[in-house]
This record gives structure tokens, sequence and C-alpha cells, in this order.
């Protein structure tokens, strides 16, 4: 995935994932997350449960990340009163897996936690590769300028994680034609049959 080194490697990449709610990594990039899980030592933080914490366990243990965490602490769309918390926070976890890649919502997400997310991840990892996530439902302006291609069994095993989220499956974005749509029209950007999209913010050589 252009960082070389694997978990077969001397030198495992640390790769960090925010997931300002549950499901929003697996819905953006959950083809992409099963690759980085069984390449790279991945770590996983959820900033609320949105009281679907037993989903939430099930799709950890589905991507079985090295390590993952969930805090208590926020009130869902009330991350704006709390972005001194939030900032300490991602500094913390800077310091304790001292991540090379982070993932991160996009800046341009409409959804107040989401954009709150975004933007202290911006100020925290200042020396880390930074790539954004992108949710099209809540994106009215998308710059994807790095594509993943994903085959069509990982584009399945996606709508598999995706489908342990039974509480949001009425949500038309988590319908698996929905799915495979959004894949269907990254791909055709990419010239690939299916591909998951990001945005890369900061990237060092």
């Amino acid at each position: 995935m252009g960082w070389e080194s694997s978990k077969k490697t001397h030198k495992m990449r640390n790769i960090l994932l925010l997931s300002p709610h549950p499901d929003d990594i697996e819905l953006a990039m959950g083809a992409t997350v099963l690759k980085l899980a069984r390449q790279y030592r991945l770590f996983i933080y959820c900033f609320n449960t949105c009281g679907i914490i037993e989903e939430f366990n099930d799709s950890m243990a589905i991507i079985n990340p090295n390590e993952f965490r969930v805090d208590y602490n926020l009130m869902l769309r009330k991350f704006n009163k709390e972005r001194q918390y939030i900032l300490g926070m991602l500094l913390n976890i800077k310091v304790d897996f001292n991540p090379d890649v982070v993932f991160m919502p996009n800046l341009s997400d409409c959804h107040q936690d989401h954009r709150v997310i975004a933007e202290e991840a911006y100020r925290a990892f200042k020396y880390c590769d930074l790539i954004s996530y992108i949710h099209p439902q809540n994106c009215t302006e998308i710059k994807p300028n790095y594509f993943i291609e994903i085959t069509e069994q990982e584009l399945n095993d996606k709508i598999k994680l995706l489908s342990v989220y039974k509480s949001q499956s009425e949500r038309n974005y988590m319908n698996p034609e929905s799915v495979k749509g959004v894949a269907l029209f990254y791909g055709i950007m990419s010239n690939k049959r299916y591909a998951e999209a990001f945005e890369i913010i900061r990237k060092f050589e």
C-alpha cells in the first residue's frame, strides 16, 4: 500500500485509525482496514459508543487489530465542547502508540463530531503521514487523491463486516448495493473495478 513494511519485517509500521463513532471506519474504508490488519500494527480508537458497543466489539473481533479503545467521556454531537480534552487524548495516543500513519475523518465532513476529530487530529499529528477517509453522505465536496484497489472478495468482506451493525441497517448508505456503488464509483475514478478513496493531507518520505 505504499508503506513497504509489513508484519513479516523487523520494523512494523504503526497505523492509527480514528473513528468518531462505531461503523465510521468500516463504512468509509472497511476493505482497507481488513488489509491493514493483516500487514501492520493497527490501533483503532473510537470516541463514542452511540449505545452500540456490542456491535462495535463484534466488528473488532473480525478486524482483529492489535489494540482498540473506546472513549466513554464524550457526549454524542457535543465533541466541539471538548476540543482540549480530545487534543490531549490524541497527544497521549501519539506518545503511547507512536503512529507512522494516521487515518482520520475528512476535514470537509459536515458531521460535527467528525469535523472536530479531523481538526484536532490535524493539530496533534503534525509529523505523521495523515490520510483522511471519506463519507460521501457527509461531504458535499470530495477531493480524493489516493485510491486503494479492492477485489470483489474484499468488497464482500467489507459488506459482511458492516452487517454486524444491525442497528444501522436501515440507513441507505449501509445497504450492500450502496456500498458496492461507492466502490464502483471510486473504481471508475482510478481505472479499477473497485476501490476505496482517500485524501492525503500530509505524507513524508
